[in-house]
Protein backbone atom coordinates (compact mmCIF):
# COMPACT_ATOMS: atom_id res chain seq x y z
CA UNK A 1 0.00 0.00 0.00
CA UNK A 2 1.31 3.59 -0.94
CA UNK A 3 1.57 6.56 1.49
CA UNK A 4 -1.11 8.04 -0.72
CA UNK A 5 -3.76 5.23 -0.49
CA UNK A 6 -6.18 5.61 2.37
CA UNK A 7 -8.20 2.73 3.87
CA UNK A 8 -11.92 2.75 3.74
CA UNK A 9 -12.49 3.49 7.43
CA UNK A 10 -9.99 6.58 7.57
CA UNK A 11 -11.60 7.84 4.30
CA UNK A 12 -14.88 6.57 6.02
CA UNK A 13 -13.86 9.45 8.88
CA UNK A 14 -12.73 11.79 6.20
CA UNK A 15 -15.31 12.32 3.98
CA UNK A 16 -18.23 11.82 6.86
CA UNK A 17 -19.69 8.61 4.48
CA UNK A 18 -20.50 5.44 6.15
CA UNK A 19 -18.91 2.24 4.98
CA UNK A 20 -21.62 0.69 3.97
CA UNK A 21 -22.48 3.53 1.97
CA UNK A 22 -19.12 4.03 0.55
CA UNK A 23 -19.55 -0.06 -0.84
CA UNK A 24 -23.07 1.12 -2.29
CA UNK A 25 -21.53 3.72 -4.27
CA UNK A 26 -18.60 0.79 -5.11
CA UNK A 27 -21.12 -1.53 -6.36
CA UNK A 28 -22.90 1.30 -8.39
CA UNK A 29 -19.80 2.55 -10.11
CA UNK A 30 -20.46 5.75 -8.49
CA UNK A 31 -17.28 5.97 -6.47
CA UNK A 32 -14.88 2.79 -7.54
CA UNK A 33 -11.71 2.45 -4.86
CA UNK A 34 -8.53 2.85 -6.45
CA UNK A 35 -7.25 -0.08 -5.32
CA UNK A 36 -9.19 -3.25 -4.05
CA UNK A 37 -7.05 -6.41 -2.32
CA UNK A 38 -7.81 -8.94 -4.65
CA UNK A 39 -7.43 -11.34 -1.46
CA UNK A 40 -9.27 -9.71 1.42
CA UNK A 41 -11.43 -7.31 -0.62
CA UNK A 42 -10.66 -4.16 0.97
CA UNK A 43 -10.59 -0.88 -0.34
CA UNK A 44 -7.89 1.92 -0.42
CA UNK A 45 -9.21 5.39 -1.71
CA UNK A 46 -6.98 8.34 -2.79
CA UNK A 47 -6.86 12.02 -2.14
CA UNK A 48 -7.66 12.41 -4.78
CA UNK A 49 -11.55 11.05 -4.52
CA UNK A 50 -12.15 13.10 -1.39
CA UNK A 51 -13.75 15.63 -3.16
CA UNK A 52 -15.73 13.29 -5.65
CA UNK A 53 -17.08 11.67 -2.50
CA UNK A 54 -17.93 15.41 -1.02
CA UNK A 55 -19.36 16.12 -4.03
CA UNK A 56 -21.35 12.42 -3.53
CA UNK A 57 -22.51 13.39 -0.16
CA UNK A 58 -23.78 16.86 -0.89
CA UNK A 59 -26.28 15.43 -3.97
CA UNK A 60 -27.15 12.57 -2.32
CA UNK A 61 -28.28 14.86 0.95
CA UNK A 62 -30.01 17.54 -1.17
CA UNK A 63 -32.25 14.79 -2.53
CA UNK A 64 -30.55 12.90 -5.47
CA UNK A 65 -30.86 9.05 -5.98
CA UNK A 66 -28.26 7.42 -7.12
CA UNK A 67 -28.73 7.27 -10.84
CA UNK A 68 -29.30 10.93 -10.71
CA UNK A 69 -26.08 10.98 -8.80
CA UNK A 70 -24.03 9.52 -10.90
CA UNK A 71 -25.63 11.11 -14.31
CA UNK A 72 -24.61 14.64 -12.51
CA UNK A 73 -21.09 13.94 -11.51
CA UNK A 74 -20.70 12.24 -15.38
CA UNK A 75 -22.19 15.91 -16.59
CA UNK A 76 -19.57 17.51 -14.61
CA UNK A 77 -16.55 15.66 -15.69
CA UNK A 78 -17.26 16.79 -19.21
CA UNK A 79 -19.20 20.10 -18.44
CA UNK A 80 -22.37 19.57 -19.41
CA UNK A 81 -23.86 22.58 -17.76
CA UNK A 82 -26.99 22.37 -19.78
CA UNK A 83 -27.91 18.74 -18.66
CA UNK A 84 -26.91 19.69 -14.57
CA UNK A 85 -29.00 22.70 -14.90
CA UNK A 86 -32.13 20.61 -15.95
CA UNK A 87 -31.61 18.72 -13.28
CA UNK A 88 -31.45 20.73 -10.72
CA UNK A 89 -34.58 22.61 -12.03
CA UNK A 90 -36.38 19.14 -11.61
CA UNK A 91 -35.34 18.56 -8.45
CA UNK A 92 -36.06 22.37 -7.16
CA UNK A 93 -39.57 21.69 -8.30
CA UNK A 94 -39.84 18.20 -6.92
CA UNK A 95 -38.58 20.00 -3.45
CA UNK A 96 -41.48 22.89 -3.95
CA UNK A 97 -44.30 20.12 -3.92
CA UNK A 98 -42.76 18.32 -1.18
CA UNK A 99 -42.84 21.76 0.36
CA UNK A 100 -46.56 22.62 -0.26
CA UNK A 101 -47.30 18.61 1.15
CA UNK A 102 -45.28 19.04 4.62
CA UNK A 103 -47.02 22.01 5.13
CA UNK A 104 -50.56 20.47 4.62
CA UNK A 105 -49.29 18.15 6.67
CA UNK A 106 -48.67 20.73 9.09
CA UNK A 107 -51.77 22.08 8.76
CA UNK A 108 -53.56 19.29 9.82
CA UNK A 109 -51.20 18.28 13.01
CA UNK A 110 -51.55 21.89 14.49
CA UNK A 111 -55.59 22.03 14.12
CA UNK A 112 -55.33 18.42 16.75
CA UNK A 113 -58.31 17.19 14.47
CA UNK A 114 -59.62 13.68 14.35
CA UNK A 115 -59.02 11.48 11.67
CA UNK A 116 -63.05 11.38 10.65
CA UNK A 117 -62.71 15.45 10.57
CA UNK A 118 -60.98 15.23 7.34
CA UNK A 119 -63.97 13.25 5.43
CA UNK A 120 -66.43 16.41 6.66
CA UNK A 121 -65.37 17.99 2.81
CA UNK A 122 -66.78 15.59 0.86
CA UNK A 123 -70.65 14.95 0.65
CA UNK A 124 -72.61 11.94 0.94
CA UNK A 125 -72.07 9.28 -2.28
CA UNK A 126 -75.49 9.45 -4.28
CA UNK A 127 -76.40 7.68 -6.96
CA UNK A 128 -77.59 9.69 -10.33
CA UNK A 129 -78.16 9.50 -13.90
CA UNK A 130 -75.48 11.56 -16.08
CA UNK A 131 -76.27 12.27 -20.08
CA UNK A 132 -74.32 11.26 -22.79
CA UNK A 133 -71.96 14.43 -24.47
CA UNK A 134 -70.22 15.32 -26.65
CA UNK A 135 -66.61 16.00 -26.31
CA UNK A 136 -63.31 16.93 -27.71
CA UNK A 137 -60.90 14.71 -25.72
CA UNK A 138 -56.52 14.07 -25.28
CA UNK A 139 -55.04 10.87 -23.98
CA UNK A 140 -51.38 11.02 -22.66
CA UNK A 141 -49.07 9.98 -19.98
CA UNK A 142 -47.62 11.71 -17.35
CA UNK A 143 -47.71 12.91 -13.70
CA UNK A 144 -51.01 14.17 -12.53
CA UNK A 145 -50.20 17.76 -12.00
CA UNK A 146 -48.17 18.34 -14.81
CA UNK A 147 -50.16 16.09 -17.60
CA UNK A 148 -54.14 17.21 -16.18
CA UNK A 149 -53.14 21.14 -16.94
CA UNK A 150 -50.95 20.52 -19.99
CA UNK A 151 -54.19 18.80 -21.52
CA UNK A 152 -56.54 20.92 -20.65
CA UNK A 153 -54.91 24.32 -21.75
CA UNK A 154 -53.84 22.50 -25.03
CA UNK A 155 -57.41 21.07 -25.62
CA UNK A 156 -58.89 24.97 -24.93
CA UNK A 157 -56.44 26.34 -27.40
CA UNK A 158 -58.41 24.15 -30.03
CA UNK A 159 -61.99 24.94 -29.21
CA UNK A 160 -60.84 28.91 -28.71
CA UNK A 161 -58.68 28.92 -32.55
CA UNK A 162 -60.71 31.07 -34.66
CA UNK A 163 -61.86 28.74 -37.29
CA UNK A 164 -64.27 26.95 -34.51
CA UNK A 165 -64.79 29.98 -32.88
CA UNK A 166 -66.61 31.61 -36.12
CA UNK A 167 -68.71 28.08 -35.86
CA UNK A 168 -69.66 29.11 -32.85
CA UNK A 169 -68.60 25.92 -30.53
CA UNK A 170 -68.79 26.49 -27.06
CA UNK A 171 -68.02 24.70 -23.57
CA UNK A 172 -71.29 23.52 -21.98
CA UNK A 173 -69.11 21.47 -18.73
CA UNK A 174 -66.64 21.54 -16.65
CA UNK A 175 -63.61 19.79 -17.98
CA UNK A 176 -62.87 16.41 -16.64
CA UNK A 177 -60.34 13.96 -16.26
CA UNK A 178 -60.96 10.02 -17.04
CA UNK A 179 -58.70 7.79 -15.34
CA UNK A 180 -57.53 4.88 -17.14
CA UNK A 181 -55.05 3.47 -14.51
CA UNK A 182 -55.95 0.26 -12.65
CA UNK A 183 -54.08 1.95 -9.62
CA UNK A 184 -51.96 5.27 -9.22
CA UNK A 185 -49.26 6.20 -10.77
CA UNK A 186 -47.85 9.39 -10.17
CA UNK A 187 -45.03 8.73 -12.47
CA UNK A 188 -46.60 7.91 -15.92
CA UNK A 189 -50.43 7.83 -15.32
CA UNK A 190 -52.11 7.19 -18.44
CA UNK A 191 -54.32 10.65 -18.10
CA UNK A 192 -57.49 11.43 -20.90
CA UNK A 193 -58.76 14.64 -20.12
CA UNK A 194 -62.16 15.75 -21.78
CA UNK A 195 -63.78 19.31 -22.08
CA UNK A 196 -67.98 19.18 -22.96
CA UNK A 197 -68.53 20.68 -26.32
CA UNK A 198 -71.41 22.17 -28.88
CA UNK A 199 -70.90 23.23 -32.42
CA UNK A 200 -69.16 22.04 -35.20
CA UNK A 201 -65.44 21.61 -34.54
CA UNK A 202 -62.07 21.00 -35.96
CA UNK A 203 -59.36 19.67 -34.16
CA UNK A 204 -55.64 18.86 -34.63
CA UNK A 205 -54.14 15.48 -34.96
CA UNK A 206 -53.96 13.57 -31.28
CA UNK A 207 -56.93 15.25 -30.15
CA UNK A 208 -60.85 13.25 -30.66
CA UNK A 209 -63.71 14.59 -31.38
CA UNK A 210 -66.48 11.75 -29.79
CA UNK A 211 -69.22 10.76 -27.33
CA UNK A 212 -69.02 9.94 -23.49
CA UNK A 213 -72.15 7.46 -22.59
CA UNK A 214 -74.19 8.46 -20.05
CA UNK A 215 -75.96 6.28 -17.43
CA UNK A 216 -75.67 5.73 -13.77
CA UNK A 217 -73.18 6.89 -11.35
CA UNK A 218 -72.14 7.26 -7.44
CA UNK A 219 -71.38 10.67 -7.33
CA UNK A 220 -69.41 12.70 -4.63
CA UNK A 221 -68.38 16.40 -4.46
CA UNK A 222 -65.09 17.59 -2.72
CA UNK A 223 -64.39 20.87 -1.41
CA UNK A 224 -60.31 21.65 -1.51
CA UNK A 225 -57.40 20.85 -2.26
CA UNK A 226 -57.13 18.31 -5.54
CA UNK A 227 -54.21 16.73 -3.43
CA UNK A 228 -56.49 15.42 -0.67
CA UNK A 229 -59.28 13.94 -3.65
CA UNK A 230 -58.25 9.95 -2.41
CA UNK A 231 -60.79 10.65 0.45
CA UNK A 232 -63.82 11.17 -2.27
CA UNK A 233 -62.75 8.29 -3.74
CA UNK A 234 -62.91 6.36 -0.83
CA UNK A 235 -66.34 7.33 -0.47
CA UNK A 236 -67.79 6.47 -3.80
CA UNK A 237 -65.65 3.10 -3.74
CA UNK A 238 -66.95 2.25 -0.18
CA UNK A 239 -70.74 3.13 -0.98
CA UNK A 240 -70.35 1.25 -3.78
CA UNK A 241 -69.53 -1.85 -2.44
CA UNK A 242 -71.21 -1.74 0.70
CA UNK A 243 -74.54 -1.10 -1.40
CA UNK A 244 -73.32 -4.28 -3.74
CA UNK A 245 -73.22 -2.06 -6.73
CA UNK A 246 -71.16 -3.38 -9.85
CA UNK A 247 -68.60 -0.86 -11.18
CA UNK A 248 -68.89 -0.53 -14.84
CA UNK A 249 -66.85 1.98 -16.23
CA UNK A 250 -63.78 4.59 -16.04
CA UNK A 251 -64.22 7.25 -13.17
CA UNK A 252 -64.25 11.02 -14.32
CA UNK A 253 -62.81 13.67 -12.13
CA UNK A 254 -64.67 16.77 -12.94
CA UNK A 255 -63.42 19.96 -12.52
CA UNK A 256 -66.07 22.14 -11.12
CA UNK A 257 -64.65 25.44 -10.10
CA UNK A 258 -61.28 27.44 -11.76
CA UNK A 259 -57.96 27.06 -9.71
CA UNK A 260 -56.65 30.05 -11.42
CA UNK A 261 -60.24 31.98 -9.66
CA UNK A 262 -60.72 29.94 -6.47
CA UNK A 263 -58.18 29.95 -3.55
CA UNK A 264 -57.09 25.85 -3.10
CA UNK A 265 -60.10 25.44 0.04
CA UNK A 266 -62.97 26.57 -2.09
CA UNK A 267 -62.04 24.22 -5.11
CA UNK A 268 -65.10 22.15 -5.84
CA UNK A 269 -64.27 18.19 -7.89
CA UNK A 270 -67.10 16.12 -8.55
CA UNK A 271 -65.96 12.28 -8.76
CA UNK A 272 -68.01 9.93 -10.59
CA UNK A 273 -67.80 6.04 -10.54
CA UNK A 274 -70.14 4.41 -12.93
CA UNK A 275 -72.42 1.29 -12.38
CA UNK A 276 -74.60 -0.85 -13.72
Amino acid sequence: MSSEQIPIGRFSQITRLTQKALRIYDERGILIPDVKDPITGYRYYTTSQIEKALKVKYLIEIGFNLSETNELLNAMEIANHDLIKEMFSKKLLEVKHEIIRLKKIEEILLENTSIEVLFMNTTEPVIKNVSKMRVISKREKGTYSNTINKLIGEIMGQIFKPDNQKERVTIIGPPMFICHDKGYNDVDADIEIAVPITGRVNVEQDFEVKYLEGGKVVSTIHTGSYGNLSEAYTRVFEYSRKNGLKIAGLTREIYLTNPNEKPENELLTEIQLPIE
